[in-house]
């Protein structure tokens, strides 16, 4: 259960990134940002990837050994460490990125297996489907939500442009009326 409330967090967070990476951008921090869309979109992938570490890590460190736990944390930062210097010679932000959370993505199955030695989760294929199901769920209300966004500010733009045709209208007349014969 705690596994699938943390990929469910973790779902809530990733859609709205990975759906508008560019957007997101543009808005929080200006249009000159906008070159780092990708990288906020391989984001997505670290933010998942913790996710769905967070709760292994947490029974490896409470009920069975906190040194792998410990150990396993070790690991992803060195192997990010150098990943990430190796990546920054490349000069792409979306692969600093990529190696900044690969990582992570790569141990978290060791850190579910370790979890799972220490204390069964009775995962079955149906907590599988679920989790599907919860991915497309996440992602058909990222689609409405973005959708229903998209008419509002649609409804506001021609309401917005109606207005600035009216007040030209009323400007170009009055400068007729004025203008010398």
């Amino acid at each position: 259960m705690a596994f699938t409330v943390s990929l469910l967090v973790g779902l809530l967070i990733s859609v709205p990134l990975a759906a508008l990476p560019n957007e997101l951008l543009t808005v929080w921090l200006g249009s000159e940002f906008a070159f780092a869309a990708p990288a906020l979109a391989v984001v997505v992938v670290g933010v998942m990837a913790e996710a769905m570490g967070q709760v292994p890590n947490l029974i490896m460190t409470l009920r069975g050994n906190p040194l792998i736990a410990s150990l396993i944390s070790l690991a992803v930062l060195l192997l990010t460490l150098p990943a990430v210097w190796i990546a920054s010679d490349t000069g792409d932000l979306g692969y600093v990125m990529l190696a900044a959370v690969a990582p992570l993505l790569l141990l978290v199955p060791v850190q579910i297996y370790f979890s799972e030695r220490t204390e069964t989760s009775g995962s079955r294929a149906k907590h599988v489907l679920e989790w599907l199901g919860m991915v497309v769920a996440a992602a058909v209300g990222a689609v409405l939500s973005i959708g229903v966004c998209a008419l509002i500010l649609g409804i506001v733009f021609l309401g917005a442009f109606k207005r600035i045709r009216r007040r030209d209208d009323v400007l170009n007349e009055r400068d007729a009326d004025q203008a010398p014969a």
